[in-house]
């Protein structure tokens, strides 16, 4: 069993492809909603065309640079005449979890990691054995910091 913490893009696409090589996959996510609360601004490269389909509804918006804007009100151009996309991130979420349980991996919702305990995880609502666990759960990674 594989078990992912993180059912964002890179958790939801690595379950599929996991699945799609028939191993038994678990995606956790420790929201009740896919997508949500936001947690990206969702812009990509259209580099990801070479991974998922991209479909319109996901597009809010193509550009060719940005202002990045730091809190202290520093700011850095980028400029260039590559495109890329400004993806509805909840949209983009909702149809990789949706392609990943296509493939039969099992979605757990609302589970909030706290720990790993000798191949054992430990979640706020119990505990699962896994042989391998990845860590999806983004910068500031749970599973990261407690293996």
């Amino acid at each position: 069993m594989i078990s992912i913490v993180g059912a964002g893009p890179v958790g939801a696409y690595l379950a599929r492809k996991l699945a799609n090589e028939g191993e038994d996959v678990r995606l956790f996510e420790e929201h009740p909603n896919i997508g949500r609360p936001v947690q990206c601004a969702g812009i990509v490269s259209k580099n990801i065309k070479n991974f998922v389909r991209i479909d319109k509804e996901f597009v809010l918006n193509t550009i060719h640079g940005a202002r990045i804007y730091s809190p202290n009100g520093e700011c850095f151009e980028i400029k260039g005449n590559k495109e890329a996309y400004i993806l509805d991130r909840a949209k983009f979420d909702n149809y990789l979890v949706e392609k990943a349980l296509d493939e039969s991996v099992e979605l757990y919702l609302g589970y909030k990691f706290l720990s790993r305990e000798k191949g054992n995880l430990i979640f706020d609502h119990g505990g699962f054995k896994t042989d391998i666990l990845v860590g999806a759960d983004g910068p500031l990674s749970p599973v990261a910091k407690n293996t």
